[in-house]
């Protein structure tokens, strides 16, 4: 709150006097910047001066230094002096768009490891590895206080695993790995409760796999690396039964991939890689009601551990990653003839980058590694135009970190590995 004192100057005068007072928008605008302040001062004889407050709101939305008029007015007993109307400069404190701000620290540094926001709009961090060793700790973080809460431990550590919001608001973590190899179990997160419970188990273990959560709430794991080799394997998850059912498999097996759910209800998995064949080119559909894969149009670079996005016009963006050398290419998939075309490379070759769609349609792509070294680049995707836009970085260079776009509009961006570790 800032308090505005104004005086009233006033000439000779036998008992009270009194004076109106009010404010009125500038720049600045009541109701949203301001609370529209009025009202009638007093004075009695022995009185020099009389204050008023007039509350000041905090938006959280950068829009510069803005003003507004303070005035008195209708004296009653007494001469107005000059002045009789004062600009009021509210001092912008939210950070400017597109520039990073530093919030709490989790307990634990970890890399690997997966971020959910939970219904209630605290985003829960699961797994990871942190020094020297495999976790199993998972901290909660509240956007109101900036501050992270370790909460209960999941019952297996692991690293490369994946997590799913499901549609009653629990969190399935499956897979992954850890210091006794691969992993096929999962395990659910009740914030009612704060506790992990396990449930039913893969039938193949996997890591670097991809889980997306279908419209009929049924969550699809889809290939992924195990100590036997890569896999073509996808699996269903019935959250009611707990049980997990094999569903038709890739046409060609593959790890470091990405999985999109499109407007129409499938899904599309994009490149990839395997030791027969390679950075992989190829890309497929799945078909929900029938449990089938079918081949689609081939992206235009083979790459793998890149970023994808499913854009508001239904298409889908895929960016960087590793394909023979470290990409900077961008193209787009287009589900009505499944092709894919080209658009504006990235300002800097990325693997292991995180992608986020903005509440503007713009897609934010953060960090990752290329040859030169870990990145702590930032960069913004124009669809209107079909360029990248370069943005103030993050603070720390990282790899294996996660994005999380958060109910008022901002993205975390969580843990992560760089020279100096986790």
């Amino acid at each position: 709150m800032v308090r505005r004192h104004r005086h009233a100057q006033i000439g000779r005068a036998i008992g009270d006097i009194t004076v109106d007072y009010a404010s009125a928008d500038g720049t600045a605008l009541a109701v949203s910047d301001y609370t529209a302040t009025s009202g009638t001062l007093t004075f009695t004889p022995t009185d020099t001066e009389k204050t008023f407050s007039i509350p000041i709101l905090d938006d959280e939305v950068f829009e510069g230094d803005e003003t507004f008029a303070v005035s008195l007015s209708d004296p009653c007993g007494a001469v107005l002096g000059t002045p009789a109307e004062a600009m009021v400069t509210i001092t912008e404190n939210d950070p400017l768009p597109g520039t990073w701000i530093e919030t709490g620290e989790l307990n634990i540094g970890r890399y690997g490891h997966t971020t959910t926001l939970l219904q209630d709009g605290k985003v829960l961090v699961a797994g990871g590895y942190g020094g020297s060793d495999y976790l199993s700790s998972s901290e909660l973080y509240d956007p109101s206080t900036g501050v992270w809460t370790v909460v209960d431990s999941m019952d297996s550590a692991r690293r490369y695993h994946t997590a799913t919001l499901l549609p009653n608001g629990q969190v399935l973590v499956v897979g992954g790995q850890n210091s006794s190899g691969y992993l096929s179990s999962a395990e659910i997160y009740d914030p009612s409760t704060g506790i992990w419970t396990v449930t039913g188990s893969l039938n193949a273990a996997r890591r670097f796999h991809t889980a997306t959560l279908l419209p009929d709430g049924i969550v699809l794991v889809v290939g992924g690396f195990s100590g036997s080799g890569f896999l073509s394997s996808a699996e269903l998850f019935d959250r009611a039964t707990g049980i997990w059912a094999v569903t038709g498999s890739l046409n060609t097996a593959r790890y470091g991939h990405t999985t999109t759910l499109l407007q129409d209800g499938k899904i599309l998995v994009a490149g990839g890689y395997n030791t027969i064949s390679g950075d992989l080119d190829v890309a497929e559909l799945y078909e929900p009601l029938t449990g089938v894969w079918t081949v689609t149009g081939t992206m235009n670079s083979a790459r793998y551990f890149h970023v994808s996005t499913l854009l508001p016009n239904g298409k889908v963006l895929v960016a960087g990653g590793y394909g023979s050398s470290y990409l900077s290419s961008a193209e787009i998939f287009d589900p009505t003839n499944g092709t894919w075309i080209g658009t504006g490379a990235l300002h800097t070759a990325r693997q292991w980058s995180t992608a986020t769609l903005l509440t503007d349609g713009k897609v934010l792509v953060v960090g990752g590694q290329n040859s030169s070294d870990y990145l702590s680049s930032a960069e913004i995707f124009e669809r209107s135009t079909g360029t990248w836009i370069a943005i103030g970085d993050i603070y720390e260079p990282r790899r294996e970190h996660t994005a999380t776009l958060l109910p008022d509009g901002r993205i975390m961006i969580v843990g992560g590995y760089s020279d100096g570790g986790s």
